[in-house]
């Protein structure tokens, strides 16, 4: 599955805002990524487009939170888990 991917950074100037566009293997690398990001970088999950989601095999179709989480506030994202 192919996604962008879009995290706050700590930049005092310039952009604010990191993307990046990759292909995954399922929503659990997807995860696994931004976490990496944010732990590496102290980076902040900003948003997720989904450009191709593939066969959908790896995707909860119940609830995902990554995308549960685009509609939060943005002081919350320092605490969520995946």
């Amino acid at each position: 599955m192919k996604a962008t991917v879009q995290f706050k950074t700590s930049e005092v100037f310039g952009k604010k805002t990191k993307t990046y566009t990759k292909d995954f293997n399922g929503e659990s690398h997807l995860r696994n990524y931004i976490r990496a990001v944010e732990r590496k970088r102290g980076w902040y999950l900003d948003e997720v487009w989904y450009l191709d989601k593939g066969n959908n095999d790896d995707l909860d179709p119940a609830a995902s939170y990554i995308e549960d989480q685009l509609y939060a506030p943005y002081d919350n994202f320092a605490n969520y888990k995946l």
